[in-house]
């Protein structure tokens, strides 16, 4: 009986302890999975979002410029000859007419002064023959000569005629080849290069001086052939000039070229530079410029430009799962404008993007909208 109730006894603290165990780990589990549970709904980081949108936004072009004078000329001759004196050094402003250069011209004059007698034996022949002309007409009128005898005439006055007009252009063609040894200004303007000294031997062709007007002035361009289709004839472009503490300067299309032969698969255009009084001044041919054109509208996705996220090569913006997590979307940029970043690709409209947030963001984060 005795050892009965002593197994009784060991029985029921033996139901007791297994009790009490069970309810230990019951109590640990459940603290367990209320602690992941506050886990799991705490998020990492509170975010705020912006839905992307697909506007119509005016494209922005930019290109490289140099500014150039409108007008400018590499100034040649005709003849042959020394160079007997130069006048002026490049930079030098000049007006028009002003004599620049001067080639020695001694075998032309020698010419001119054979022509002048060839032509003074021409005028006396001539006057002879207009003279026997007019007495053989009238010999003729009054049947006093002969058909033949006026015929003959008549070709004597006819090639006396001749050979004085011929000398009379010899001496006109000489007078203007004599105006290439006196190389003059064609406009006013200033000396950009020199190409010859005195004494150099100078020919036909050969370049002398080059001339710009610098009063009027030029942005040539070169526009990549994705692109040549949005620029035409009388846009408005703005022209920054780095060198004049970026100075904006209004411009106008006047030339595009659509050939790229010669300009390596660019294609070049001209502008016109409109500046104001006083920015007239500032500007100097050879100036590095930056065209920037603002045309029209199309369908376009722009961002703030601190949403982007980069690794490496790759741009990326954080979007929002079903989920309510941060996930990274890879996408392709364009064009900037201001502090907003074109998304070519990647985005579409409707779709929300982490705009910004507080601490440290990765791919899953659970996150917290906030306004």
């Amino acid at each position: 009986m005795k050892t009965m109730k002593i197994f009784s006894q060991m029985k029921n603290i033996n139901i007791l302890f297994i009790l009490g165990i069970s309810i230990i780990i019951f109590t640990f589990s459940s603290c367990g999975s209320s602690e992941e549970k506050k886990t799991e709904q705490k998020p990492d980081l509170k975010v705020k979002i912006e839905t992307v949108s697909v506007e119509d936004h005016a494209r922005t072009f930019s290109y490289s410029g140099k500014i150039e004078a409108r007008y400018h000329s590499v100034l040649s001759t005709r003849i042959m000859g020394n160079v007997t004196k130069v006048y002026v050094s490049p930079g030098q402003k000049v007006q028009k007419g002003q004599v620049l250069l001067k080639i020695n011209d001694k075998d032309i004059l020698s010419k001119k002064a054979q022509i002048k007698s060839t032509q003074i034996a021409a005028e006396a022949a001539f006057a002879n023959a207009e003279k026997d002309y007019k007495r053989y007409k009238s010999l003729f009128e009054k049947k006093s000569a002969s058909q033949k005898e006026l015929d003959d005439i008549s070709t004597q006055y006819k090639m006396a005629k001749a050979q004085l007009e011929a000398t009379k252009e010899m001496e006109k063609e000489l007078n203007e080849t004599l105006k290439y040894a006196t190389i003059r200004a064609p406009y006013a303007g200033v000396i950009s290069k020199k190409y010859i000294n005195k004494g150099d031997f100078a020919s036909p062709g050969m370049p002398l001086l080059a001339i710009e007007q610098t009063k009027e002035l030029n942005v040539v361009a070169r526009i990549p052939e994705s692109e040549i289709s949005c620029i035409e004839v009388g846009d408005i472009v703005d022209v920054q000039v780095n060198a004049v503490n970026k100075m904006n300067v209004k411009g106008e299309v006047i030339e595009v070229n659509l050939s790229a032969q010669h300009t390596g698969s660019q294609y070049e255009v001209k502008i016109k530079l409109n500046p104001e009084v006083e920015q007239k001044t500032l500007l100097r041919s050879g100036m590095y410029a930056n065209v920037i054109l603002v045309k029209g509208g199309q369908p376009s996705i722009y961002v703030p430009e601190k949403a982007i996220v980069y690794k490496g090569q790759l741009c990326g913006i954080y979007t929002v799962s079903q989920s309510k997590t941060a996930l990274l979307r890879w996408v392709r940029l364009g064009k900037k404008r201001g502090d907003q970043v074109e998304i070519i690709s990647g985005l579409a409209d409707g779709e929300k993007f982490i705009k910004s947030y507080t601490g440290k963001i990765w791919d899953g984060a659970s996150i917290q909208i906030v306004k």
